[in-house]
Formats: C-alpha cells, sequence, structure tokens
C-alpha cells in the first residue's frame, strides 16, 4: 500500500546527493557520476518504503528523463556550438579585439549599459502593438514592398 512520504524522507535523496557530491569533490576528487547513482539509490529505496513497486519507478523514472530530454538536447547543441567557436578562434578572437576595443578597467560599467539599453530594447519588442507595426511598416505596403 501506498502511503504519503514526510518531508524529511522526501529530503533524503536530496541530502544524500549533497553529501555525496561533496565527498566526490573534497575527498574522491572525482566528477558527480557516483553521486548521482548514490541519489538514484536512495531515491529508488524511498520509493520502496512508500511502497512502490520497481515497476512503478521505472515509469517514473522513463517519464522524468522524457521531460528533461528537450531542454538537454538544446543544451548539448549550444555546447557544441560553443565548441566549435573556442577551437575555430572565434571566441579568442572576439576577446582579443573586444579588450583591444574596451579597456578592461571599463569593461564592467560598460557591460551595465549595454545590458540596460538592450534590455529596455527588448521590452519595447515584446511590446510592440499593431499601431507601432502600422507605422512602421505603413509605408511598405503603400509601396507595395509588404503583401498585404
Amino acid at each position: 500500500m501506498k502511503r504519503q512520504v514526510s518531508i524529511g524522507l522526501a529530503l533524503l535523496p536530496i541530502l544524500a546527493l549533497i553529501a555525496a557530491g561533496a565527498a566526490s569533490i573534497f575527498i574522491w576528487k572525482a566528477g558527480m557520476f557516483i553521486p548521482l547513482i548514490i541519489s538514484i539509490i536512495v531515491t529508488v529505496l524511498v520509493g520502496v518504503m512508500s511502497g512502490y513497486s520497481w515497476k512503478e519507478l521505472e515509469e517514473m523514472m522513463v517519464s522524468g528523463v522524457s521531460k528533461a530530454l528537450p531542454a538537454i538536447f538544446i543544451l548539448l547543441v549550444i555546447g557544441m556550438i560553443v565548441g566549435t567557436w573556442i577551437s575555430s578562434g572565434v571566441i579568442p578572437t572576439m576577446i582579443y579585439y573586444g579588450l583591444s576595443f574596451i579597456h578592461p578597467s571599463f569593461f564592467v560599467p560598460a557591460v551595465a549599459v549595454v545590458t540596460r539599453y538592450r534590455g529596455n530594447y527588448a521590452w519595447q519588442l515584446l511590446h510592440f502593438d499593431r499601431d507601432d507595426w502600422i507605422s512602421v511598416h505603413g509605408h511598405r505596403r503603400r509601396d507595395g514592398l509588404l503583401p498585404a
């Protein structure tokens, strides 16, 4: 019979992940794969103690992973793009010319100013209503450059 999981029992896998992660970093000097496996084992044990069968736990794990896959694929693509840019020299070139264009002592204030105005521009794009569209592109429709 399935029972309601207490908050302490629900936090146990997270605490196991934190403890195993700290041990992996500070003691074992290893990556995070073993702590993730340990936290999955603790999660399964909590599920079994709560009355779930292995088949139900397996279906819940597959459901959770399948919901996260689109975001994981996006991160993989971004990682491949950044890796390609780094290996081809695009990012080092941008850093070199960027630092020759903006002095390092002025970099942080410049970033603050640029992001402030960039944010305002993005906000204005999100609130671009029909009247603005007509005022900007009305002449294109009048001149036959924009289909009706």
